[in-house]
């Protein structure tokens, strides 16, 4: 398996700009593999749709972990964990807001007078799809 992350190739590369957006750009804090990171896309299809995907993935190794205390030092897990969710809804958030909604058919009526009062037959339906 391997990681890898070039900077000067984040307008090309897919598996670089899901790595950018997840904040797993660390060489020696590696999160995922690259393969890993490219089945998400693979699977989604989209860079964000990926990414927030791959912030669940973290979040769930990050929340199997216990939290615990040396002396001073502490590691908490489970603060890493609700990062990587609030990161993941911030990247949602962010997808929505960038993505404008999609109209099959712009001839076929949605909204109409008494639609909340639906008999199971449509009046306006033509039967075509």
């Amino acid at each position: 398996m391997a990681w890898t992350y070039v900077p000067a190739q984040l307008s090309t590369s897919q598996l670089y700009q899901v790595r950018f957006l997840i904040g797993d750009t660390d060489t020696n804090d590696q999160l995922l593999q690259d393969e890993e990171i490219n089945f998400q896309i693979s699977q989604i299809g989209s860079v964000n749709g990926a990414a927030v995907a791959c912030c669940e993935n973290i979040a769930s190794k990050f929340a199997r972990q216990a939290d615990y205390s040396l002396g001073p030092y502490a590691i908490k897990a489970s603060q890493k964990a609700m990062r990587y969710l609030e990161l993941c809804d911030k990247l949602k958030r962010n997808s929505i807001a960038c993505n404008s909604p999609y109209f099959y058919d712009p001839s076929r009526i949605i909204f109409d007078v008494d639609m909340m009062n639906y008999d199971g037959v449509d009046e306006h339906d033509d039967g075509e799809v």
